[in-house]
């Protein structure tokens, strides 16, 4: 659950002014009424975490007033490279839909997007997004399929596994164009079923596959459809699905995430705050089994980068069994205008006193920033369109 952070300038020595103006049962009345609104809060934005194949939410973002997004991600064997891949049926902070929304229609706008990053050595490689109308998303939850403009992902199995294969065709600048063949093949998957209040109206992850062994190749073509560049994959990745209400992360004022993938064990992290309400969870995979922690953060060593997103260097969160995640920034991989993404050192804690450190991806989100009409704007420019003919 999250935190309850009740203000200190609600029991204020000037508050109690008012016993000299109304009756007690008056000013009792009042208070209560000012837990209510912030218990009210506090309930609103916890979410239900699970770990499910086929949960019964792929339709939400179909939905009039709701988001949801599918994020891979993978690290290259060597740390050298990352590849992420998000699609998305209703992006959650999608630059169209924020700026209508705060015209105030209030509605989630579909505007499917299919974005692609790839990074080398710490810097960015290759990106390619685009928008699409709401006609050229179509899904089979039964199948497990997502197919948005010409790329999708289908869950399927082989004789050498089951899991995901990736197909992407994107337009990217100056007329290159980027086709992907990929596979996240689980190694760890569907560990937790969700609960029965874990849907309707809550904002739900679902951890679907913690940990993948990932391998692709993709290619870039000029504008001319000649072979520019060729790259092969391989590495560690990981995979969730994440759907809610459409104004849900706009709330918040900073919604930092990661995970880090070590030789017994999986760890993802969520530190997240919004006005008086901070909420930390810990997710640790150990030995197939999938634990739901919630979680206290203490965040050290305050910075901004170049645009001017506040972020955290130094992050550790604890669990009250004693289990604590350590995460150190290394340097950003690409920084946009709402959101910050990193590689980072991450060290596990757990209760048997060994110690384990790698390299993990961690993601710092300012949805507030989208809250300013130009900023909204701006953010648009890293997104090709493709208009209806």
């Amino acid at each position: 659950m999250p935190r309850l952070k009740i203000p200190v300038h609600v029991f204020s020595l000037p508050y109690f002014y008012l016993f000299e103006i109304f009756d007690a049962d008056s000013v009792l009345f009042l208070f209560e009424r000012l837990l209510l609104m912030t218990l009210s809060d506090f309930n609103r934005y916890d979410i239900g975490v699970f770990s499910s194949l086929f949960p019964d939410t792929v339709e939400r973002g179909t939905a009039r007033g709701f988001s949801q997004w599918w994020y891979f991600d993978a690290l290259s064997d060597n740390g050298e490279d990352a590849v992420i891949v998000d699609f998305l049926a209703t992006p959650a902070l999608s630059t169209d839909t924020n700026g209508r929304e705060q015209e105030g229609n209030g509605l989630s706008i579909r505007k499917p997007t299919v974005s692609f990053e790839y990074y080398r050595k710490g810097k960015l490689l290759y990106r390619a997004s685009c928008e699409y109308p709401p006609d050229q998303l179509s899904s089979d939850p039964a199948l497990g399929i997502c197919r948005i403009g010409d790329s999708h992902f289908e869950l399927g199995s082989a004789d050498y596994g089951s899991g995901y294969s990736l197909k992407l065709d994107l337009p990217m600048a100056r007329g290159r164009r980027l086709k992907a063949g990929m596979e996240w093949l689980f190694i760890e998957s569907d560990l937790l079923g969700r609960e029965d209040d874990a849907v309707g109206e809550k904002s739900i992850w679902n951890v679907v596959a913690p940990r993948a062994d990932v391998t692709g190749r993709f290619e870039v073509t000029d504008g001319n459809g000649r072979t520019v560049d060729t790259c092969h994959f391989r590495g560690s990745g990981y995979h969730d699905q994440r759907s809610g209400p459409a104004n849900f992360l706009e709330n918040f004022s900073t919604w930092t995430w990661g995970r880090i993938h070590f030789p017994d064990s999986t760890a993802i992290f969520l530190a997240a705050e919004c006005g008086d309400v901070s909420m930390s969870k810990l997710l640790v995979v150990r030995d197939s089994t999938f634990r739901v922690r919630d979680a206290a953060c203490l965040r050290q060593s305050p910075s901004h980068d170049r645009l001017g997103i506040k972020y955290d260097r130094h992050i550790n969160v604890g669990s009250d069994d004693g289990l604590e995640l350590i995460i150190n920034r290394l340097k950003p991989l690409s920084s946009g205008m709402y959101m910050l993404r990193f590689i980072c050192e991450m060290e596990l804690r757990l209760r048997d006193g060994k110690p384990r450190k790698s390299l993990g991806i961690s993601e710092c989100i300012s949805p507030k920033r989208l809250r300013r009409g130009w900023m909204t704007r701006l953010s648009g420019l890293f997104s090709g369109r493709q208009v209806r003919p």
